[in-house]
């Protein structure tokens, strides 16, 4: 069972199978508001459009536009392959440089998908490139994560969705 199939969508007034998904947006400027955000998507559909979407956003947003930032992703990459130990391969000049002009999506759990919740997951989606970029931190999201319990620093803007998620069915 995959989470495809069990984004919070509603029925929209679109195509036979379009349906409403909801989000919410957290901007890192504090005096923009949050907003509740929609997209037309289908059961099947549902996560690769959201990610689409935030991958399109943070790019957007902030680019990894100084030496010094692709430098200190390039920082990032090689303390990962030293943490995973003597048997991963260092990255080539060539991988780190598509990995500083790739953009990607790090998911942060607030709420798991568990009995007692309705087997609902609530998660933040944040620029994974954010301590590369500089970006400045969001309060608001942070609070959020603090407030589930979480210990994760959001830098740059914040995406909130829910999700039915039964590993059982």
């Amino acid at each position: 069972h995959d989470m495809a199939d069990s984004m919070e969508v509603e029925r929209s007034g679109g195509g036979r199978d379009a349906k409403q998904f909801k989000y919410v947006y957290i901007p890192v400027d504090p005096s923009k508001p949050m907003e509740e955000l929609t997209m037309e998507v289908t059961k099947e559909t549902v996560v690769g459009c959201l990610m689409e979407n935030l991958r399109t956003h943070f790019a957007a947003a902030a680019k990894l536009g100084t030496q010094k930032q692709r430098d200190a992703l390039k920082q990032q990459m090689m303390d990962h392959v030293k943490k995973a130990g003597k048997d991963a391969q260092e990255p080539t000049t060539e991988m780190m440089e598509m990995m500083a002009d790739s953009q990607t999506v790090d998911i942060v759990p607030l709420v798991p998908a568990v009995p007692a919740a309705g087997y609902v997951s609530v998660s933040m989606y944040v620029d994974d490139r954010g301590t590369a970029k500089e970006l400045p931190v969001n309060g608001r999201a942070t609070g959020l994560v603090s407030a589930c319990g979480g210990q994760t620093q959001v830098l740059g803007d914040a995406f909130v969705a829910r999700a039915y998620d039964n590993e059982a069915e």
